[in-house]
């Protein structure tokens, strides 16, 4: 049994109520918000065992995924940088700390919308709405993508400030960082656009099919680490990494939405006419939701990210091997980052198709929500204390 089906008989039938086919999608959302006012919620069939062994079983695939992308984009770049040498591996570091925090922060931080919307939707059997939901906030996400595009394609000057910072005048490591983080550029739509795709799968309970996806991409990471150094010289030998990382980004990109669009999940896609009849005032409207759920999202993530990589900053007046062993450190220490964030969205996910179910299912699965988040948290207290 896959995991949508074990959802669709854990989640009782929804309330279909009449829906006027004239009202937007924008109405539509307030009259399920009135519907949740008063409609009787379905009694509890299922159990907290039940419900922790479902968290347990689908936040492994999560678990992976994020920890492989991680790989691919911090820990992968890192290690081969460091063959190249210190100062290398030193700009390497700074520049993925400085794109992450401008770049995959924001993308993790505003697709946190769609753990609401999308599994909220799925869970009450309003499938259209997903898609339609998933669509708008890739849109808006790649808007808002921009500026941080232009950020990295100019960002000499912030590094040569940041480099700088207690008297530190190492222009070298300015000029390294500022070539590496441009090469971001070109990743910056496959962010958005797989984050999205990923989120869209894992409100349909699809948690393994982009685990899959990035296990596949570590070995092309490091098949382009190893073969794109050869075609490049000793002054463009640095950005070897970041090259190496936009096309393996690019690839697992196209990979998930070929997966989305020919195999699985394209049922909840909305069609063309659908979209053909969407105007900008209406767009615009409708996309209001995503910075009311995105934004403190955002503020979350930045916020636990910014913990552990301001410390990458601060470190940009030690000597090259002092900066190079902090660099490693620092990049270990934000890899306990990933485990949380991975089982929160499978938490999240869930809580939001009970919800769409209308299900007072919800409680024991807080239970063992509550469970799993003091098991994680004394795992993660033990990795760094032992």
């Amino acid at each position: 049994m896959s995991d949508s089906e074990s959802l669709v008989l854990d989640i009782p039938e929804p309330y279909t109520g009449p829906i006027d086919i004239n009202t937007t999608c924008d109405e539509e959302d307030h009259l399920l918000l009135e519907e949740l006012d008063f409609v009787p919620l379905h009694p509890v069939t299922t159990t907290t065992s039940h419900e922790l062994y479902y968290l347990l079983t689908n936040s492994v695939p999560l678990f992976f995924t994020f920890f492989f992308q991680y790989s691919i984009q911090i820990l992968i770049p890192t290690y081969f940088s460091s063959r190249i040498g210190p100062l290398e591996m030193s700009s390497c570091t700074l520049s993925i700390t400085t794109w992450y925090l401008t770049g995959p922060v924001m993308v993790n931080g505003f697709t946190s919308a769609l753990d609401t919307l999308c599994s909220t939707a799925f869970g009450a059997q309003h499938y259209h709405r997903v898609g339609q939901y998933y669509v708008k906030c890739t849109i808006v996400l790649l808007i808002l993508l921009i500026p941080s595009m232009y950020f990295w394609s100019h960002a000499g000057s912030f590094f040569q400030r940041i480099t700088s910072f207690k008297g530190s005048q190492n222009q070298e490591l300015a000029a390294l960082c500022a070539s590496f983080i441009s090469v971001f550029t070109y990743v910056a739509p496959a962010i958005g656009i797989f984050e999205c795709t990923k989120r869209f799968l894992q409100s349909q309970c699809k948690f393994s099919v982009p685990t899959r996806i990035v296990i596949g991409g570590i070995p092309i990471s490091i098949l382009f680490n190893m073969t794109i150094p050869k075609f490049l010289d000793s002054n463009s030998l640095h950005k070897a990494p970041a090259i190496s990382f936009v096309f393996t980004y690019w690839i697992m990109t196209i990979a998930l939405v070929s997966y989305m669009f020919f195999v699985d999940g394209y049922q909840c896609l909305p069609t063309i006419e659908g979209i053909k009849a969407w105007t900008v005032k209406s767009f615009v409207k409708s996309s209001f939701v995503f910075f009311q759920l995105g934004v403190p999202g955002v503020i979350m993530i930045l916020s636990e990210a910014f913990a552990f990589q301001i410390i990458t900053f601060l470190s940009t007046s030690f000597p090259k091997s002092q900066l190079a062993a902090q660099s490693i450190i620092s990049t270990l220490a934000s890899l306990a980052f990933q485990p949380p964030f991975a089982v929160g969205i499978c938490c999240s996910t869930r809580i939001a198709n009970i919800i769409g179910a209308k299900s007072e299912n919800y409680k024991p699965a807080m239970k063992a929500i509550y469970i799993l988040m003091i098991g994680l948290s004394i795992f993660n207290f033990s990795w760094f204390f032992f």
